[in-house]
């Protein structure tokens, strides 16, 4: 594996992702949008919007969670929301030019 993947691949991680499995379950972070009951729509960028399980947080319109498996599972400061989504984006884009 390339060092620079895996450092990136760290990055993340090390982050506040909650990682069950590196290769398998990830929480991604994403928007409150609106609110409607038990869900909500969450913006996770480039155009990607969903209808998410709220239940088992106390979340308000403007605020990140961490999204697994279509569940809000932890509300996540901006900053920290942010800077997970920055590395995202960094990971992302190098699996690109890789590919």
């Amino acid at each position: 594996m390339d060092p620079k993947y895996f450092s990136l691949i760290s990055k993340v991680f090390f982050l506040g992702i909650r990682t069950f499995s590196l290769l398998m379950c990830l929480a991604i972070p994403g928007l409150i949008m609106s609110i409607d009951g038990k869900t909500a729509q969450v913006d996770f960028g480039g155009g990607t919007s969903r209808d998410i399980d709220v239940t088992l947080v106390n979340v308000k319109v403007g605020q990140y969670v961490l999204v697994h498996a279509g569940f809000a599972i932890e509300v996540l400061e901006k900053e920290d929301a942010l800077e997970t989504i920055r590395v995202w984006q960094e990971v992302l884009g190098y699996e690109r030019e890789e590919s």
